[in-house]
């Protein structure tokens, strides 16, 4: 009778203890998950008011001290693109050239448009990067057919780059986007002729 008696009394404290046990797990994983939460609401917080003064500072036309905040802010949040655009663009207001293509490129490799292809091409123009500037603007003429500064942008780098057949066909194309009353017309139909002289010329 006391044998029974000293195994209930161990069964019941075992399961008491199992109780306990399972209540500190349940503690435990309380803790975290609120510790968590805090993590959480403070780097939101924090990124919150980083973009609030980088905005600020870069709409006052400070930007050097805007690159600089944005270059910390990056470490911390390297895929906040709209913040790696602002960047992108203090660098080109700051004559940033180089910087300011490779952050482009980041931010298109992440999600490509027409326009940061185009920004791109201007900004691969200027650093000598002909083949780049031709292949981002043809991205770009791609996505967006009917938009004239593409298409004459792009007859421009080929006249550069001494293209002249593929010069005439964009510059064909941006022909036909003008109303026939453009005054921009006229220039375009100069810069044909022009193509067309230089092709006769290299022959």
């Amino acid at each position: 009778m006391e044998h029974k008696t000293s195994i209930k009394i161990k069964d019941s404290n075992f399961q008491f203890g199992l109780i306990i046990a399972g209540y500190i797990a349940i503690l435990l994983v309380v803790n975290f998950v609120s510790a968590h939460y805090k993590d959480v609401n403070a780097a939101r917080d924090f990124q919150v008011k980083a973009v609030k003064d980088i905005n600020a500072l870069y709409s006052s036309g400070k930007y050097d001290k805007a690159i600089r905040m944005l270059d910390a802010y990056l470490k911390k949040f390297p895929d906040d693109f709209k913040a790696r655009s602002l960047l992108a663009s203090a660098y080109i207001v700051t004559n940033q050239v180089e910087p300011a293509y490779q952050e482009a490129k980041k931010v298109y490799d992440h999600k490509p448009s027409p326009d940061i292809a185009y920004q791109l091409a201007l900004l691969a123009d200027k650093l000598g990067k002909n083949s780049e500037a031709i292949r981002y603007l043809k991205e770009a003429v791609k996505s967006r057919p009917d938009s004239l500064p593409f298409r004459t942008t792009l007859a421009d780098l080929y006249m550069k780059n001494k293209k002249f057949n593929e010069a005439i066909d964009e510059l064909n194309a941006a022909l036909k986007l003008l109303p026939k009353d453009s005054p921009y017309r006229a220039e375009i139909l100069n810069k044909i002729k022009d193509a067309y002289a230089r092709i006769r010329c290299c022959d």
